[in-house]
């Protein structure tokens, strides 16, 4: 289901741009103190972690799960910092995976010169949870083959004769179900906007797994659709996202200078699952295995906050950054919690209740 909310011309031919390369070959708050003003589409390449922008995409994160109707019309809790942005939102999409329905929705925010895409995570239906790990074996990402140079940069000698990235089914279904091409494939590409914008994905939970596949899958797809252009790499922001694939996925993300941001917060026992592959004979006991080929292993970066975090203005964060490039398991960070975590600790981050809000 497709809703349009803006007829701008501008705005037609930057999702134009967008929508055609964000998957090109598939059926192709809080009070205003959460965020500040500052122009986050400015920022390049391989930035430090900002916390701000965290907070700033948790807001985006959190408003996946409100009805389209209040989205539309800035009447959602969230909704007031999009408000604030002058967000455009230009489509939403509703979709029914194993059972279950899920959304994402992508628009643009000039003040910010931003383009935004979030997905939803996973509602508290222990039945939609059980479909994730039923659906949790690893299956090819054919699209890695379409960049040479990509391939080359992976790890060989994987059994299977496709890619060597691997990505859970129900993520990568949930991703190719959401996934915004195809819809006014006929219009004019236009790269000078793409140039002057910042593309972020995010989403929390289920949202961030379909996320990280979209950071890649938008990556490959503007090399094919624009190979001698120079565009921004996106910006990705997770919050309590599971493992979405294998340590290959890592890899690609970093060929194409995606910096991965994964928010964990306190001992939120989503990251940790699918299970890794564990070096220890005993499974699920000790540091997880980055060179099994055919296991889940996470993307980098993780951004650990071991004591939650507070809004309050004299809260002091604590935070930890693990950065184990170009894979992403650091027995510094949230792994050295195992095996006290729980689910508790996933439905807040950066100091909101992201997945209730609505």
């Amino acid at each position: 289901m497709w809703g349009r909310f803006s007829t701008n011309s501008k705005c037609v031919k930057l999702f134009a741009a967008v929508a055609l390369v964000l998957a090109l070959e598939f059926a192709v708050v809080s009070a205003n103190r959460h965020v500040s003003s500052d122009n986050f589409s400015l920022r390049q390449k391989n930035e430090a972690y900002s916390e701000e922008m965290a907070k700033w995409l948790s807001v985006y994160a959190a408003t996946t799960y409100c009805p389209i109707d209040k989205v539309a019309d800035f009447t959602c809790a969230p909704c007031q910092i999009l408000k604030a942005d002058s967000f455009d939102l230009l489509h939403y999409k509703m979709v029914e995976i194993f059972g279950h329905a899920i959304t994402g929705f992508l628009g643009i925010s000039e003040s910010r010169r931003a383009i935004i895409v979030a997905y939803e995570g996973t509602n508290s239906s222990f039945a939609q949870i059980w479909q994730e790990a039923r659906f949790s074996q690893l299956v090819n990402y054919n699209r890695t083959r379409l960049i040479p140079e990509l391939d080359k940069h992976l790890s060989q000698g994987s059994n299977y004769n496709s890619s060597a990235v691997l990505l859970s089914t129900y993520f990568f279904e949930a991703f190719r179900a959401l996934n915004f091409s195809g819809i006014i494939t006929s219009m004019q590409r236009n790269s000078t906007l793409l140039k002057n914008f910042r593309v972020f994905i995010t989403g929390h939970s289920l949202g961030g797994a379909i996320s990280t596949i979209a950071a890649l899958d938008y990556s490959i797809a503007s090399k094919l659709v624009y190979p001698s252009v120079k565009l921004n790499p996106p910006v990705l922001y997770t919050f309590g996202a599971p493992r979405v694939g294998n340590s290959e996925l890592g890899k690609a993300l970093d060929f194409f200078n995606v910096k991965p941001y994964r928010i964990v917060n306190k001992s939120d026992l989503v990251p940790h699952v699918p299970p890794c592959k564990s070096k220890s004979v005993i499974p699920g006991s000790g540091e997880c295995d980055g060179s099994v080929i055919d296991a889940p292993y996470h993307v980098p970066t993780e951004i650990w906050y071991p004591n939650g975090y507070s809004l309050e203005p004299s809260a002091v964060n604590e935070v930890k950054v693990c950065e184990k490039a170009p894979l992403g398991e650091d027995e510094q960070c949230s792994n050295s919690r195992r095996p006290l975590y729980n689910i508790f600790d996933h439905f807040e981050y950066m100091g909101i209740k992201i997945s209730a809000l609505c």
